[in-house]
């Protein structure tokens, strides 16, 4: 006999509260080759192959504002937790992956406030 679920299958996975840190701690800067962005999309689909469907929450990408517009530099990964980002480190200050061919360099994200320091 079959059983109907109520649960929602498009739900965002369950994370237990103590992998749950603040944004900025389980969060890479990440940079472009000048002149060759990568979209979000690609890079969730690099990260989600190698570390799991659900080791990122969200890709941001910085759109310049300029005029022309010029191509974004730089943007940030938020991962799930922690323990994606120092799988993703390895202890290194900073890696560089290639994705499709094109360098993404990351290192941890230290934040505006830490940006000075």
């Amino acid at each position: 006999m079959a059983t109907s679920s109520e649960l929602n299958p498009d739900a965002m996975p369950y994370i237990p509260l103590a992998w749950r840190t603040n944004e900025d701690h389980r969060s890479v800067f990440f940079t472009f080759s000048y002149g060759h962005p990568i979209e979000a999309r690609r890079i969730q689909d690099f990260f989600c192959r190698h570390y799991g469907e659900s080791c990122i929450e969200k890709v941001f990408i910085h759109q310049r504002e300029e005029s022309p517009p010029w191509p974004p530099l730089y943007g940030k990964i938020v991962f799930s937790n922690v323990e994606y980002l120092n799988a993703v480190l390895q202890g290194y200050e900073e890696v560089e992956f290639m994705v499709d061919d094109i360098s993404l360099r990351c290192k941890p994200y230290r934040g505006k406030r830490n940006a000075q320091d």
